[in-house]
């Protein structure tokens, strides 16, 4: 199932089947970062899903997967980078705020506070960023889907403690979109060291 995922259509009609078609999910996106004037980093973007809530902004999305990348910059608006997320080839404060919404739920600490340093690196200090994670299921179809998924194994608690290492926590609370649970937090970053 990994493998089809990497398929951009394959991958937004399964995310949108399980996710009630992002609407809660981008209905917090919207709320806490679509603002005019703010540069925005969206920190694996995959196929572009959230780029249309920042059109006609300063905008970037960087994922890992071409495919993704690729259908991105034929459909959605703004700029499109292929790469790594753990050095991103972007100048430092190049962004106000950066939004990080199914990229931490598969990565080990070590890899996810990386993230965490590159995206403060790559932000303004006091920038904003908002993380929405997919949580452990609850319930025998959640399980069923995150088997065939990719298990998920941080809990609420385990993303503020992770999270904390960014910045103070504005605020973290769990929310449903569609057939998946999910926690979504708003950090304001501390500035980091730039790398070198």
């Amino acid at each position: 199932m990994k493998r089809l995922s990497a398929r951009p259509a394959v991958f937004l009609f399964t995310r949108a089947l399980v996710t009630d078609d992002f609407g809660p999910i981008r209905e917090r996106i919207r709320r806490e970062l679509a603002a005019p004037g703010r540069r925005t980093l969206d920190a694996g973007c995959g196929p572009g899903t959230f780029a249309d809530l920042f059109a006609g902004e300063d905008y970037v999305g960087v994922d890992t997967n071409r495919r993704h990348i690729e259908y991105a910059r034929r459909i959605r608006p703004g700029a499109f980078l292929t790469g790594g997320l753990r050095n991103l080839e972007l100048p430092e404060a190049r962004f106000d705020q950066a939004l990080a919404c199914g990229l931490f739920e598969h990565l080990a600490d070590g890899a996810a506070l990386a993230l965490l340093a590159e995206v403060r690196r790559v932000l303004v200090p006091g920038g904003r960023l908002l993380v929405i994670a997919e949580l452990p299921a609850a319930d025998r179809l959640g399980r069923l889907r995150q088997g065939l998924l990719g298990p998920v194994s941080r809990r609420p608690e385990g993303y503020r403690r992770l999270l904390e290492e960014a910045g103070p926590l504005a605020r973290l609370d769990a929310f449903r979109s569609g057939l998946t649970d999910c926690v979504a937090a708003h950090v304001h970053t501390r500035h980091s060291v730039p790398r070198g």
